[in-house]
């Protein structure tokens, strides 16, 4: 959960999942820009789940941080110059998907998609 980590330089993941049931999108999406801010920007992509069980559905975002409205092209060593100066990164979705249960197949009970045969 967003705001129990206290990590060092060089101790946050890479990747972060973030999902929720009982939490509203909104929600999600602040404990996603925790992650970028509280780890320095090390997070590099955050992956949020929301699970709806009245639409049966889940949504799914991929986020990563941009530098916001930059001219021309980006290198490693601008993209650092622009950082000192601004320090504006801002969160992008790069990809969003939505899983959505199959209404007319009937959820399956367990591992076995029959009931099991006595022999």
């Amino acid at each position: 959960m967003a705001g129990t980590y206290s990590l060092g330089a060089g101790n946050w993941p890479t990747l972060v999942i973030e999902s929720g049931h009982s939490e509203t999108l909104p929600e999600l999406h602040k404990d996603m820009r925790w992650w970028f801010q509280a780890s320095n920007h090390e997070v590099k992509i955050v992956i949020l789940a929301k699970f709806d069980h009245q639409q049966h559905h889940i949504l799914l975002g991929k986020w990563e941080e941009e530098i916001s409205s930059p001219q021309g092209a980006i290198t490693r060593s601008r993209a650092a110059a622009i950082l000192q100066q601004n320090g504006v990164l801002n969160p992008m979705k790069r990809q969003s998907i939505t899983i959505t249960r199959d209404e007319t197949v009937p959820p399956r009970q367990g591992l076995h998609s029959t009931a099991p045969v006595a022999v």
